[in-house]
């Protein structure tokens, strides 16, 4: 009876979710954003046998996405609608994921609210209905988090080739999970692993490694070069750090401008100009590169979005503040409550603080917060729980 009514409530908290992005995706119509249309194109690309090429084959961006939305225009429906509907599911199974996670970290009324909250938190409805990467790469970065989690609570081949696999995936949709992978699994044998045997966790950082790999050899056998990531980096790295930038942003024409020499170079050496450019701005200007730095966890994390979005109407601003605006006292106050439950509480930590730091440096913006919220969110709904907690006692 007990397994019966726990199906129920992951099925209710499923369909919490799900819904309200299936009513929202059924107002959409056309691409919303201009970066909609750049993945439907490469899409197309891929579709046609072209592989991953803007025009020409390029290692710019990182593979999973646009082969995740080439998949749907095989469909017999219209791709971008099967893509909208799709992303909408993952929406209500990250929904399910979040309470699981919630529950065993803290209890269940946590997992609960957790889940509330994310089913109806207005950004993450909203993402779930563009053709970006948010809603797939959240999806899969909290997958990871979660999968080792449970290699460490239950160790096993499931979460072995689960955090492995999800790990790559996360890495082959945004190169940010790269930042994150080091700390990650040195951190799990130094806190979580040492009292155990670490040969689960090293299982998996091997499988990471050669579910990742074939991008790197695809690289080698296009380019003649060793890319790791990608050749956009250069350029994400300059268009923040460089002498226009004042806001820690990276509009181009506003924050950055693409200089003259750098359009004559190809894909890899303008990677290596960029980078060159970037650092040679930091340690030059290093009490710039600081101010910079603040600017941009000021971005990550402001309250409403900046005047340069687009999306500045009182409405906009209103919701941000009802929702992340009542939320982040809570948040603050479960960060540092979940402190008491170090180590077992890390990897809800970690991400947290590893993709600020990481866009500390490079770029900040709300949009790049958007893969952080589900961990926001659980810390809020554990901050409003032992708020409450205390209250009735």
């Amino acid at each position: 009876m007990e397994k019966i009514s726990q199906n129920k409530l992951l099925l209710l908290l499923f369909f919490l979710a799900f819904i309200p992005r299936l009513i929202f995706i059924l107002t959409l119509s056309t691409p919303l954003l201009p970066d909609e249309h750049t993945y439907l194109q490469m899409a197309e690309t891929i579709k046609a046998g072209k592989g991953l090429a803007y025009p020409q084959v390029t290692a710019s961006m990182p593979p999973v996405y646009p082969y995740f939305v080439a998949l749907f225009t095989f469909l017999p429906i219209a791709p971008l609608f099967a893509l909208r509907l799709f992303q909408a599911i993952l929406g209500g199974i990250l929904s399910v994921l979040i309470f699981m996670l919630g529950k065993e970290m803290f209890n269940n009324r946590t997992g609960i609210l957790s889940s509330l909250i994310y089913s109806f938190y207005p950004v993450l409805i909203f993402f779930s209905g563009l053709a970006l990467s948010e809603t797939l790469y959240t999806f899969l970065t909290f997958l990871f988090i979660f999968s080792l989690y449970f290699l460490y609570r239950t160790p096993s081949w499931k979460w072995i080739l689960s955090s492995g696999i999800t790990g790559a995936l996360s890495a082959l949709t945004r190169p940010s999970t790269i930042s994150l992978i080091p700390f990650i699994y040195f951190l799990c044998i130094l806190f979580v692993f040492r009292k155990k045997s670490i040969m689960p966790i090293l299982s998996s950082l091997l499988i990471l490694v050669i579910a990742y790999s074939p991008w790197v050899i695809r690289n080698w056998v296009v380019f003649h070069h060793f890319i790791p990531t990608t050749t956009d980096g250069g350029w994400v790295l300059y268009s923040g750090n460089n002498p226009m930038n004042k806001s820690g942003g990276g509009i181009e024409g506003v924050d950055v401008k693409f200089p003259e020499e750098a359009k004559q170079l190809n894909e890899i050496e303008r990677d290596k100009y960029f980078k060159q450019k970037a650092m040679e701005f930091i340690r030059t200007h290093p009490k710039r590169f600081i101010m910079l730095s603040f600017k941009k966890f000021s971005r990550l994390w402001r309250l409403y979005p900046a005047p340069t979005s687009g999306y500045t109407q009182a409405k906009f601003i209103l919701i941000m503040l009802l929702s992340y605006g009542v939320l982040l006292p809570f948040a603050i106050g479960g960060f540092f409550l979940s402190l008491r439950q170090f180590p077992q509480t890390f990897l809800l930590l970690l991400p947290l603080i590893i993709f600020t730091l990481t866009h500390m440096v490079f770029i900040g913006s709300i949009r790049y917060r958007v893969p952080l919220l589900p961990y926001f969110i659980i810390l809020s709904a554990w901050g409003l729980d032992s708020m409450y907690a205390r209250l009735k006692s």
